[in-house]
C-alpha cells in the first residue's frame, strides 16, 4: 500500500496554449492533487490524415492530425512545465504516444509514464520504455487482463508500479464505473491498484478509496464550460477538492478497525448521562402499595433499572418516598 496518488489529468483541456498548460499546475497545486499529467503527442509519430474524429469537437482544426499538430509543445516548453511543477510539489506524469514521446519523457526525468489503455499493444514504444528507468503506471480501459499481464512482461514488472481500473465512456455513468473490476485486478495483480475516473462524480474516487484504491487520475478543468473534449468527464475545482478530502477521510475509515467492546467499556460514566432509571412518577407515602403505573424511566442513569423496578410492583412503601429519590428494594417491605 501507498500514500495515495492524486493525479490531476490535463490531458487536452489547456486547447495547445502553453499558458494554459501551464497555469493547471497551479490549479492542481491548489485543489489538493499530488501530482499533475499531460500527455505528450506527437503528430508525425502517433497519427496520419487518415485518422477520424472520435467526436468532432474542434471547428478550427480540419482534420484530427491537426488537431494534434496544434497540441504539440517544444522540448523546452515541457521542461518549463516540469520546473514548474517541482517548485509546486507536484509529482510530473506523461501519458506517451510514440517512441519520440518516450525519449522526451526521459529527457524531462518524468516521475511516472503512464500506458493508456489504447497503446497496451503499442509494442515499439513500450519496448523503448522498458529500456529506460521510469516506472510505469498503467490503465486499462481498453484492454483485457490477458493484454495488461502481456504488456507487464513486455515492460519488466520491476517498472510497473500500479494499474488503474478504467471505463472508457466520457462521462462514465455510475452503473458503469465498475469498481468490483478494480477489486478483481486488485486480487489477480500484485501492484497498487487504482482508479483512472472518467465519471466526473467526486463520490466515486472517495468509495473507490474505501474499496482499496490507492492511485486516482481525475480529469481537471476550471470550470465545467471550459472547451475541450474531457471537460464533460471532468471534476471542476470544487468538486476536486472534495474528492481529495474524502479519499483521505476513505482511507482512514478503511484502515482504522475499533474494538467495540473495550470502546463501550470506556464509556461507562457517559453512558449514565445517557442512561435512565425508574422513578416515581408521583410521592408514594407509607403504606402505599407500588403500582406499575406509579413507575416512569428518567435521565440519569446509575439507578434501577426498568425492570428492576417493576419486580418491586406489589411491595409496600416502607416511609415516604419522594418523585427524586432513586428507587431501591431498601425502600419496601418484603413480602
Amino acid at each position: 500500500m501507498m500514500n495515495p496518488l492524486i493525479i490531476a489529468e490535463v490531458a487536452q483541456s489547456h486547447d495547445g496554449s502553453f499558458g494554459n498548460a501551464k497555469s493547471f499546475i497551479d490549479l492542481a497545486h491548489t485543489v489538493g492533487a499530488t501530482a499533475i499529467k499531460y500527455q505528450i503527442h506527437l503528430a508525425d509519430e502517433e497519427s496520419t490524415k487518415h485518422e477520424e474524429w472520435r467526436v468532432k469537437f474542434s471547428e478550427q482544426d480540419e482534420s484530427r492530425f491537426a488537431y494534434w499538430e496544434r497540441m504539440q509543445f517544444t522540448l523546452e516548453q515541457w521542461k518549463i512545465l516540469r520546473r514548474y511543477s517541482k517548485e509546486k510539489g507536484l509529482q510530473f506524469i506523461v501519458s506517451t504516444f510514440s517512441g519520440l514521446s518516450v525519449e522526451i519523457a526521459h529527457k524531462l526525468e518524468a516521475d511516472y509514464i503512464k500506458i493508456a489503455s489504447g497503446e497496451l499493444t503499442n509494442i515499439p514504444m513500450l519496448e523503448m520504455i522498458s529500456k529506460g528507468n521510469i516506472p510505469v503506471i498503467i490503465s486499462s480501459g481498453m484492454s483485457s487482463l490477458s493484454e495488461i499481464e502481456s504488456c507487464i512482461q513486455l515492460i519488466g514488472p520491476n517498472l510497473v508500479k500500479g494499474v488503474l481500473h478504467c471505463t472508457t465512456m466520457y462521462p462514465t455513468p455510475l452503473n458503469e464505473v465498475g469498481l468490483n473490476y478494480m477489486t478483481k485486478l486488485s486480487n489477480k495483480l500484485d501492484f497498487n491498484i487504482g482508479l483512472s475516473d472518467h465519471s466526473g462524480n467526486p463520490n466515486v474516487p472517495i468509495i473507490a478509496a474505501y474499496a482499496g484504491a490507492d492511485i486516482f487520475e481525475l480529469h481537471l478543468t476550471f470550470h465545467e464550460l471550459s472547451f475541450g473534449p474531457d471537460v464533460i468527464a471532468s471534476l471542476t475545482p470544487e468538486q476536486f477538492r472534495l474528492a481529495v478530502n474524502g479519499i483521505a477521510d476513505a482511507k482512514v475509515l478503511a484502515s482504522s478497525a475499533i474494538n467495540k467492546a473495550a470502546q463501550v467499556n470506556s464509556l461507562e460514566g457517559v453512558k449514565k448521562v445517557f442512561a435512565r432509571s425508574a422513578f416515581l412518577r408521583d410521592e408514594l407515602h407509607q403504606g402505599d402499595t407500588l403500582k406499575t403505573e406509579n413507575l416512569c424511566y428518567k435521565k440519569p442513569g446509575g439507578g434501577m433499572k426498568w425492570q428492576e423496578a417493576i419486580s418491586l410492583v406489589g411491595k409496600t412503601a416502607k416511609q415516604t418516598i419522594s418523585r427524586e429519590t432513586f428507587l431501591s428494594g431498601d425502600l419496601f417491605l418484603d413480602d
